[in-house]
């Protein structure tokens, strides 16, 4: 509907954060919003200091 190449992360996402009660869930689901941000915010930090090629990319990644 908004144009994504994959349709099916939003249902997973979903299925993956369901938790016991509505309050769990959303907890679950604010934690997951605050570590992407983190973990966004980490990579570009260490991306400025580093050299930016397939390496370091997969480096990131692993660390991730």
């Amino acid at each position: 509907m908004l144009g994504s190449k994959h349709p099916y992360l939003a249902p997973l996402t979903v299925i993956l954060s369901i938790q016991e009660t509505i309050q769990h869930s959303a907890v679950y689901a604010f934690y997951r919003i605050v570590g992407t941000l983190f973990g966004i915010a980490a990579t570009i930090f260490i991306i400025k200091h580093l050299e930016v090629n397939g390496w370091t990319i997969g480096l990131l990644l692993i660390m991730g």
